[in-house]
Order: structure tokens, then sequence, then C-alpha cells
């Protein structure tokens, strides 16, 4: 029985040995349905998009192996974390269109440092893609061999996602 096809039997029966959603569970399940619905796709044609060097080039933090996440910055300065997946086109378009302009006016200057957490479900119905938990397992790989490269990687991957569709 596929994903789909065991979601809609527990919402609509309710005998049988299957019980109802409660409206929680309804609710979440209809999101991430309706969400999956709109990010589908295996399109993997590459947009080739230019890296922000801006974000590629932020400036590294003194000390890189004290952070276990990626990290822009000076790690005295208030941290700002940013969250996001590496499938996810809303983050890739903040990443591509507005991060740029955070690091040239907030963290060059030394008044933050930013931080960056991959979303990653793991429990064997991952949220946006069924690859999300190795593209983040990568990102950290990124940071834990070569912190100095970590933000032009960052920048190349969400600038060259996949379309949707």
């Amino acid at each position: 029985m596929t994903d789909s096809e065991r979601i809609s039997t527990m919402l609509t029966s309710s005998g049988g040995g299957h019980r109802l959603l409660t409206r929680r569970q309804f609710l979440a399940t209809s999101g991430v349905l309706a969400l999956s619905g709109c990010l589908g796709g295996e399109n993997n044609e590459s947009t080739n998009a230019a890296v922000d060097d801006a974000v590629a080039n932020a400036p590294d933090p003194d000390d890189p192996t004290s952070s276990t996440y990626a990290r822009a910055g000076a790690a005295d300065r208030p941290t700002v974390t940013y969250y996001g997946n590496w499938k996810c086109p809303y983050c890739a378009d903040f990443s591509t269109d507005f991060l740029g302009n955070i690091v040239t006016d907030y963290v060059e200057p030394g008044d933050i440092s930013l931080q960056f957490r991959a979303l990653a479900y793991i429990d064997g119905e991952p949220f946006l893609a069924s690859d999300a938990p190795r593209a983040a397992q990568g990102g950290l790989g990124v940071w834990n061999v070569a912190p100095e490269t970590y933000w032009r990687y960052h920048e190349y991957v969400f600038a060259n996602q996949p379309p949707e569709g």
C-alpha cells in the first residue's frame, strides 16, 4: 500500500481496524500533502544560476571547528539562525534573493553571526524530497571538511536547485 493509499484509508475509514485521525493529525497531514503537491517533481535540469558572491564569500568564524553547524561571522556576535531545506524552492528563493543582503548589511560589518541549520526529515517520510536528509548530511560534510568553502557550496546548491514541476 502506498503512502497516499494509507493516508486516504486513514482519513475515510472508521472501522475495520482503522482509526479516524484526530483534528491535529488531519490538519498536519493535509498541510503536508498540499505542500508536497506543490513541490513535487523529478526534473533534474539545472538553471546554472550565478552564485551570490556576498554569501559565497561570507566571513568565516575565527575557529570554524567550534561550531557544529555552518556559521558566518564572529562567534562572539549575536547569532541569527537560518533554518532551511536544501530541496525547498522557498528556501532557495530566500537564499538567492535575500541572504546576500543580510550578509552584506549585518554579517560583514560584524553586527551578527549567521548560522544555517538544515531541516531534513529522517523518519522515513521526508517532507520535501526523498534525498533531503542526504543533502543535509552533504552540507554538514562540506562544513566539517572544508568550512572555508561552505558558503560557496550553500549558494551553489540553492541557486541550481531543479525547477518545480
